[in-house]
């Protein structure tokens, strides 16, 4: 950042954590990626995940992650949720970070389009993909 609003905006008391606020998942990938050895000690350990959690894996992991963020981003359907439900949980137990209770709130939660309250003419309406 050369900005000085920037800096000062992410510097001082209280705000370790607002610098990470401000990458995309791109840039904080990378960052986790030149910083592996130090950043693989914030995951649990192969013996406590049950499985051997390398380099190649987080990157497999968070390549899965940032192309379905892509295909949200840009409107389209996500091609496979099973492999984007598997990356997060991946990453979710790795933090043992847990929804917990959340699970089943989360689990019996469903989309209802509320109808527009504005009629749009035909040719403004966008078709499904």
């Amino acid at each position: 950042m050369v900005n000085p609003q920037q800096i000062n905006n992410v510097t001082g008391n209280n705000k370790t954590d607002e610098f990470y606020y401000c990458l995309t998942l791109g840039d904080l990938w990378t960052i986790m990626q030149a910083d592996w050895p130090l950043i693989r000690d914030m995951f649990a350990t192969d013996a406590v995940l049950g499985f051997t959690f390398t380099k190649t894996m987080f990157n497999d992991t968070l390549r899965v992650i940032k192309e379905t963020r892509n295909e949200l981003f840009h409107s389209n359907p996500i091609k496979d949720r099973k492999k984007i439900v598997d990356a997060c949980e991946r990453i979710l137990n790795g933090l043992q970070f847990h929804l917990g209770d959340y699970d089943h709130d989360l689990g019996a939660t469903q989309y209802v389009r509320v109808p527009a309250t504005v009629a749009r003419a035909q040719r403004h309406v966008i078709p499904a993909r």
